[in-house]
C-alpha cells in the first residue's frame, strides 16, 4: 500500500490480492482498432489492473452513435478531449464540451449525439469487463486515424446482420440495446 497516512486500512491477509505494476502506455498498431466507423485505443484494460477499471480513448464521427443501451456491470465515466455531445441518461440530457466530463452510472439507459463532427474522448469502465465488447466488434488499425468511410449508405442486410452481432456480444458484457 502506497499511503502516508497512518490511519489507512491495511489490507485483509485473508484477500488475495494481484500485485500491479506501473506502465505507460499510447496509441499504436498493437492497441488501436477500428470498431463502429471510429478508432478506439485500448490505454488501460482490466488485465492490466486486476478487473478494476479499463480505459479507452475514443474518436468517433457524428452518424455513428450508439442506440439507446444499459450496462448491468460497468459505471462509465466520459471525458471530453476534443469536440462536444450531448449524453442522454435517463430523462436528463447533459452537455459536454472539451474538458466536460460525464458520469454514467451502470443499469440506467443512455447514449450520446455528438454536436460536432469528430469527438474524441476517454471513456473509464468502473470495473473492467466491457472493453472485451469493443475488442470482439473491432478489427485492427490500419492506420492510427478514423477509418475510411465507405461510398454511400451501408447496405441494410449488411446493417442487419452486424447489429445482430452486435446484440449478441453485449448480451455476453451485461449490455441491454433497447432499441
Amino acid at each position: 500500500m502506497y499511503s502516508t497516512n497512518p490511519q489507512a486500512p491495511t489490507p485483509d491477509p485473508g484477500i488475495p490480492t494481484r500485485v500491479m505494476q506501473p506502465f505507460t502506455r499510447k496509441a499504436s498498431s498493437t492497441t488501436s482498432r477500428w470498431f463502429a466507423g471510429g478508432l478506439v485505443t485500448f490505454l488501460v484494460d482490466g488485465e492490466d489492473t486486476g478487473g478494476q477499471l479499463a480505459c479507452i480513448e475514443a474518436t468517433v464521427r457524428r452518424g455513428t452513435e450508439p442506440p439507446m443501451h444499459i450496462h448491468r456491470r460497468e459505471d462509465e465515466t466520459i471525458l471530453v478531449l476534443d469536440g462536444e455531445l450531448d449524453y442522454i441518461v435517463g430523462d436528463q440530457t447533459y452537455t459536454a464540451a472539451s474538458g466536460g466530463c460525464v458520469f454514467v452510472p451502470r443499469n440506467i439507459p443512455h447514449t450520446y449525439r455528438q454536436r460536432t463532427d469528430i469527438v474524441k474522448a476517454l471513456l473509464i469502465l468502473t470495473p473492467a469487463g466491457l472493453e472485451g465488447f469493443f475488442k470482439e466488434l473491432s478489427e485492427p488499425a490500419a492506420i492510427l486515424e478514423l477509418p475510411p468511410m465507405p461510398p454511400g449508405p451501408p447496405d441494410p442486410a449488411f446493417m442487419a446482420d452486424f447489429m445482430a452481432k452486435v446484440k449478441i456480444v453485449a448480451e455476453r458484457y451485461g449490455t441491454d440495446f433497447l432499441a
